[in-house]
Order: C-alpha cells, then structure tokens, then sequence
C-alpha cells in the first residue's frame, strides 16, 4: 500500500551558490558514500550529484509527511545506484516493512527527484 509520494527540484545554480558560501554543506547533507561517490565526478557531476541526492532527501521527508529535520534528517536517508544506474534509497528511520521507491531526474538547469513510499502489507 502507498503510505506516501514526494516530489522536488533543485536549481543547479543555487545548489553551486550554496556549496561556495557554505564549504561543510556538503558534509551537512551527504553520507560519507555519498561523498566517495561525489568526489569521483568531475565539478558539472557533482553538481548534479548533489543536487539530485538533495531532491530525493526533501522528497522522501514530505512523503514522509514531516519535512527534513522534524523525524528525517539529511543523513538519515542515503542515495547511492544499483548496478543498473539507478537511485536506490535507504532511510535509517524506517523499518524493513517501508519500501522506497526513488527516482531522479536532470534536466540542463536542474534536477528532480520523487519518491513514493510503500508499506508491506
């Protein structure tokens, strides 16, 4: 059963005017796998990277219906890829009967991410 859907999108060039202004965002927001996989990439990626990872971690808060930092905070949740590419997300705060089913997306500007949380029946 769907408990949950969240949806949000980062601007790239605010996500880079944050990074400059705020050196331990980064730090704030990532896992350190996330930041393994992050600091692999060239400077355009880890925008990207980062953005995409911020949208899943504010969509998964609001279908988790509290907003990051109420029961969710930003490494509670990690984003890292199946072999396939794509995002898989583990929240620490969720027990094993709540599946998360996450996606992102990047346009040139931007990136999206959604989340629809289910529960095991």
């Amino acid at each position: 059963m769907i408990v949950g859907t969240g949806i949000d999108i980062v601007e790239f060039n605010r996500m880079e005017a944050v990074m400059e202004r705020q050196p331990r965002f980064i730090t704030r927001i990532l896992t350190p796998g996330e930041r393994d996989v992050m600091e692999a990439l060239s400077s355009r990626r880890q925008t990207e990277f980062l953005a995409g990872r911020f949208a899943v971690k504010e969509a998964l808060a609001k279908a988790n219906g509290s907003g990051v930092g109420a029961s969710i905070s930003w490494k509670d949740v990690e984003v890292l890829n199946a072999k396939s590419g794509a995002p898989v997300a583990v929240c620490s705060r969720f027990d094993d009967s709540i599946h998360i089913h996450a996606s992102i997306s990047h346009s040139r500007s931007s990136a999206v991410g959604q989340v629809i949380l289910e529960k095991a029946d």
